[in-house]
């Protein structure tokens, strides 16, 4: 607690400091706070933490980015060029007040679940842990040679030179679209097999090598740092969720393995925008610094012009709310600058504007959610927001959790594509993403589904297990009976 007191202190001081002595030197010293906030939500709930690994990755990204553009960085997709300021120090304590959130609602919510029990549930799939394993591993091994089936017939854009948007918008179809943007979920059912299924060390091995293989397929079809990262954590959650203590105990081995993992992704990144090595050290640079620099630009843009201490814009919300009934959203939300397309709208040059306005527009603005919740209703609105945000990714977090210790492959599933719907909503800031009409619908048949489960668990509870008599086979409560 005295611990948390002194980061809280100390970045409220940084973020002061930054704004009355300007210099970008400010937000390398915002970026180490925001390892320490790391570190110190670890230790207060590990197991927590292990579950929010992806979105906290992604915060991880925009601080980042924020240290390139208060040193000067590009941004093409709104026409600047970064400034320095209080950007990197205020959201990283944004990003403290959404991780505190998180973690005392999943603490919460993790004291319900331990009081339930789901043994009956557990055992009842444990018995088909082999076939289990076998279909994910398959499933694993088909989408893998399927992208290697498309990226040998169309050609694979890192190696072809294609950036990654392009090849999505114009080259790829519907099954690798998905496969693509969907490989957390994959991940997720895998690491259930290789770190919680009661399978033998062959399935676990082909899970892992599976794994390894469909991300490396991954990094060819231009998928970079961060992207790669993620996919990693939602992998290894099961097993950080699992021996968190262990992880814990030995921090220091854990560091090295973490620093192996990401050397060898941030060297392909590296690879990919030196253009296969053809570019110069210096152009590399430039180049990712703004690649890198597009996930920070619309906290940047926000916070540069500021906002009120407190306001509700009506008409944001009653366009929100319509817009969870519309089919096409991403074209309402255009229109309507909802979500990304309310910077786009304003800040981005002619060209990029008129090119998304044709649906040809190769740029997707990212990291949205706190910007406008900081335009549309002030500091008080965005902490309130962030409050919101923590206890939706709570609830995420916990059924991920639930399927974890239940050992359920369809719950990993699921978990793992609502965990994919909240990712979605922190970095667009539609409230469609999570509460549209479509979505919980979506929902209703998921909670049908574990809802029947339950039933078809609790029947084969009750039912008298069978004993094994000189006469055949009957149920145990009739053989006491005789």
């Amino acid at each position: 607690m005295l611990e948390a007191a002194a980061w809280l202190f100390s970045a409220l001081i940084v973020w002061w400091l930054s704004a009355a002595f300007i210099h970008p030197a400010w937000s390398w010293i915002a970026l180490l706070q925001f390892l320490w906030l790391c570190v110190l939500c670890f230790r207060s709930q590990p197991q927590g933490f292990a579950l929010f690994l992806p979105i906290v990755l992604i915060r991880a990204s925009v601080v980042v980015a924020l240290v390139a553009i208060e040193y000067g960085a590009h941004l093409p997709e709104v026409g600047l060029a970064g400034t320095p300021g209080p950007h990197t120090a205020s959201y990283v304590v944004v990003s403290a007040w959404l991780f505190a959130c998180y973690l005392l609602a999943f603490g919460l919510l993790q004291r319900t679940l331990h009081r339930s029990h789901g043994n009956l549930l557990t055992a009842t799939f444990d018995r088909y842990a082999v076939q289990v394993s076998a279909v994910i591993v398959g499933v694993g091994g088909l989408a893998t040679l399927w992208l290697i089936f498309v990226g040998g017939s169309r050609g694979f854009p890192l190696l072809a030179g294609v950036d990654r948007f392009v090849f999505r918008r114009i080259f790829a179809d519907p099954l690798t679209l998905n496969i693509l943007n969907f490989k957390s979920i994959l991940a997720s059912a895998l690491g259930l097999v290789t770190f919680c299924l009661p399978v033998s060390a062959i399935w676990k091995r082909l899970s892992l090598v599976t794994f390894l293989v469909f991300v490396g397929i991954n990094f060819l079809f231009g998928d970079k740092f961060f992207i790669i990262l993620m996919t990693v954590s939602a992998y290894i959650a099961p097993y950080l969720y699992r021996n968190h203590q262990l992880v814990r105990k030995k921090a220091g081995m854990t560091m090295v393995v973490a620093a192996l993992v990401m050397a060898p992704v941030m060297g392909v990144t590296w690879f990919i925008y030196s253009d296969q090595g053809r570019m110069s050290p210096e152009a590399t640079t430039r180049r990712l610094t703004e690649r890198f620099a597009a996930q920070g630009e619309l906290w940047y843009v926000q916070n540069r012009i500021g906002g009120p201490l407190a306001r509700w814009d009506s008409l944001f919300v009653s366009r929100n709310i319509e817009a969870t009934g519309v089919k096409n959203v991403d074209l309402f939300a255009l229109r309507n600058g909802l979500g990304p397309a309310y910077f786009m709208n304003l800040y981005a040059p002619d060209r990029l504007r008129a090119a998304q306005g044709r649906h040809a527009g190769l740029v997707t603005y990212t990291m949205a959610l706190e910007p406008l919740l900081l335009v549309h209703f002030g500091w008080l609105g965005l902490a309130i927001g962030m409050a919101f945000s923590g206890g939706l990714f709570a609830l995420g977090a916990l059924y991920l959790a639930y399927a974890i210790e239940r050992r359920l492959i369809l719950s990993m599933i699921f978990a793992g594509y609502i965990m994919v719907l909240m990712r979605s909503f922190s970095t667009q800031g539609g409230l469609w993403v999570v509460a549209s009409v479509f979505t919980l619908k979506w929902f209703s048949v998921v909670l049908a589904i574990e809802l029947a489960l339950l039933i078809v668990a609790a029947s084969q509870g009750r039912t008298p297990p069978l004993r094994r008599t000189p006469g055949g086979v009957m149920p145990a409560k009739q053989r006491v009976a005789m």
